[in-house]
């Protein structure tokens, strides 16, 4: 395969992301490093909320190399060092659970029609995907067929050692531990084989060599804990026979300390104080020195200060008051804990509405929204529009600030990460997409692709309804020219699939791009 320079692919990443790789392109710890880059751009006043989207669509771009002097097309990914793919790879294996349910599968589906060379990067893929399987209970057929070859196998050594530990286990004291005399008799990570050259560059320095009999696989997924728990049992009886008899009951009194216990106590009387001066009322003139406990305290605390603060008992009016201070702190409150303040302050008061909002807080998430426009698409619109408590009313407000208080660039946020969401189609959904249409939202490739991608998964469901054939006509009508071949197919057969009467001009105008 041919060489390409780290710099010149690191430039086609999204500027959002080029820190991830410069922080990995070290020569230890690269996932270590990486992952403390990213949690500095979530935890600072400075970074933003980084879409996934974008980073998946750049590392699953296609790329032509030479190989074998045969011109091939790999994704960017690929292209990488090895040592790089598998740093990428695994950081996106440990934020599994935040990736939108569209992209994780649009990154899978392509990277199995790639060969991959590197048996790590490999492992790590099936690894995903027996997560996926794992969570839906095993349904996903296809996905189950294509990584099954391979199981997981324990070496001689690897399997008597886990049988004895089990063993120790069972039979310790909850203030004694086995790994103790275990770890001064042996060394765990004992190599045995030295990797050849070409693995130990990629693998850099300060990485735990592995023994050669030791099989990196996935764990099998038929196999149920007690069938497990029986095997190592039997290899316990039948390899140890010195073992110590597990007790038959052990009591283990020990709890582990909630979040609300690791403040201080000084934290915990400035949150009271505050929760007081809110609770009762307080001026919006002044800004109270209690609101800045929020600057003190880490991501890890914010839950526990905003569940003594009871932000969700607030009145409108002391609503009204806690954004105004927010809004008056200098230096300003991070992005991850204004997310948090917004989702549990804002939230709870969008869910319940039953009718119209009130003045005070159209006026007040108005406000708030023209200060942290991406903290309260976050924490408080993008939510309201997924939750089940979703209505007319909801989808009324959240028009209204599309309309008055975004602007171009961040009702383009908004709709990414609406479509990046979870949703069920439905008339209220419509009607903000539609304001959005109305609006003349700028949207990219990426974000054009989601919306295709998520009009289609509710075009059965809403075959009959007249506002979902209006909003279609309206997409195709402001961005036909944007979508590429793939897209205006999608349309297609979205506009196929509708019965109301906005579908002859749907087509019609489908007819007028494609020639």
């Amino acid at each position: 395969m041919n060489k390409v320079t780290v710099e010149t692919l690191t430039q086609k990443i999204p500027s959002s992301w080029q820190g991830l790789l410069g922080a990995m392109a070290t020569k230890q710890h690269n996932l270590m490093s990486g992952e403390m880059w990213f949690q500095e751009m979530h935890q600072s006043r400075y970074g933003t909320m980084l879409s996934w989207a974008d980073l998946t669509d750049a590392i699953c771009t296609e790329e032509p190399v030479l190989e074998n002097d045969q011109l091939t097309f790999v994704p960017r990914l690929l292209c990488f060092a090895v040592g790089l793919q598998r740093s990428l790879v695994s950081f996106l294996h440990l934020h599994q659970s935040d990736l939108p349910q569209v992209v994780l599968h649009t990154f899978l589906d392509t990277m199995r029609k790639t060969k991959i060379k590197d048996s790590w990067v490999e492992t790590i893929l099936q690894m995903f995907d027996h997560n996926i399987i794992y969570k839906a209970n095993k349904s996903d057929v296809k996905t189950l067929a294509f990584w099954q070859e391979q199981k997981y196998t324990f070496s001689t050594e690897n399997a008597t050692f886990s049988s004895d530990l089990c063993c120790r286990l069972q039979a310790c004291r909850p203030d004694s531990s086995p790994w103790q005399t275990r770890m001064e008799q042996t060394n765990v990570f004992r190599t045995t084989v030295t990797p050849d050259e070409s693995t130990q560059q990629h693998m850099g320095e300060g990485v735990i060599k592995i023994d050669s009999d030791v099989v990196l696989c996935p764990m099998e997924v038929d196999v149920t804990p007690e069938e497990l728990s029986g095997k190592i049992t039997a290899d316990s009886d039948a390899e140890d026979q010195t073992a110590v008899s597990p007790p038959e009951q052990v009591h283990y009194t020990q709890r582990p300390q909630t979040v609300v216990e690791m403040l201080d106590t000084e934290l915990k009387d400035e949150a009271q104080r505050l929760k007081e001066i809110w609770h009762n009322g307080g001026e919006c003139s002044g800004i109270p020195a209690e609101v800045y406990i929020f600057n003190k305290i880490s991501s890890v605390q914010i839950q526990a200060i905003c569940n003594l603060l009871d932000l969700p008992g607030l009145s409108e009016d002391s609503v009204a008051t806690a954004c105004q201070h927010m809004m008056q702190m200098s230096p300003e409150i991070s992005y991850s804990h204004c997310t948090e303040f917004v989702r549990r302050c804002i939230l709870p008061k969008l869910k319940s509405l039953c009718q119209n909002a009130s003045r005070i807080l159209v006026v007040t998430l108005t406000s708030l929204t023209q200060k942290f426009p991406k903290q309260t698409i976050d924490g408080a619109l993008v939510p309201c529009l997924i939750a089940e408590e979703m209505g007319i009313p909801q989808a009324d407000l959240v028009c209204r600030i599309l309309k008055e208080a975004l602007s171009a660039e961040h009702k383009e946020y908004f709709t990414r990460r609406l479509l990046e969401s979870t949703f069920e189609w439905s008339e209220p959904v419509i009607a903000v997409i539609q304001t959005l249409t109305d609006t003349k939202t700028d949207m990219n490739s990426t974000t054009l692709t989601l919306l295709v991608s998520s009009l289609e998964k509710g075009s059965l469901q809403m075959a009959k309804s007249l506002k979902f054939g209006k909003a279609v006509l309206g997409i195709i009508s402001k961005y036909g020219k944007q979508m590429n071949e793939d897209s205006l197919v999608t349309m297609a057969r979205i506009v196929d699939c509708h019965k109301s009467f906005m579908r002859k001009a749907a087509q019609t105008a489908l007819k007028r791009l494609v020639t």
